[in-house]
């Protein structure tokens, strides 16, 4: 088996052979969910759970850390966009989701896939939209405060 799936809070371990997989992940379609409702940052959230429980602490860092950098360069870029530009605003969206889509293929549809194939569970998709809803709000809040600032 996979070394990638011995964590301690989630698997037992016997002569090095994983025995259980009682740890939920997030699918690529969760986390496409959680982008496209919570910005790229819910995403990398659902992203590093996923790392984390898999027991890649490094790459849970970092996606977060690189989400994060993104949300803010899509939000610096359409501060920068004059007004008179016409263009639906929506691309933006466009532009998180397919990223992050393709992002957490080549990261984690592996590990996915390996992990519901051997009897692993699954995270709701109405928990990855309450968690999308939760970063969307904290991100709306630091918005607010820093338009605030600036007028």
């Amino acid at each position: 088996m996979n070394d990638i799936y011995k964590t301690p809070e989630s698997s037992l371990e016997k002569n090095n052979i994983v025995t259980g997989y009682d740890f939920e992940l997030y699918t690529i379609p969760a986390i496409a969910l959680a982008t496209f409702f919570g910005t790229i940052l819910a995403g990398g959230l659902l992203l590093a759970i996923n790392f984390r429980k898999l027991g890649k602490e490094d790459a849970a860092r970092k996606a977060l850390i690189y989400s994060a950098i993104a949300m803010v360069g899509v939000f610096i870029i359409a501060f920068l966009i004059p007004e008179d530009i016409p263009g639906p605003n929506i691309i933006f969206t466009i532009i998180q989701l397919f990223a992050m889509i393709q992002i957490a293929k080549k990261l984690q549809a592996e590990d996915i896939k390996i992990h519901i194939d051997n009897g692993g569970l699954i995270a709701s998709n109405w928990k990855a939209f309450g968690l999308s809803l939760v970063v969307l709000t904290g991100v709306m809040a630091i918005l607010f405060a820093v338009v605030m600032l600036f007028m």
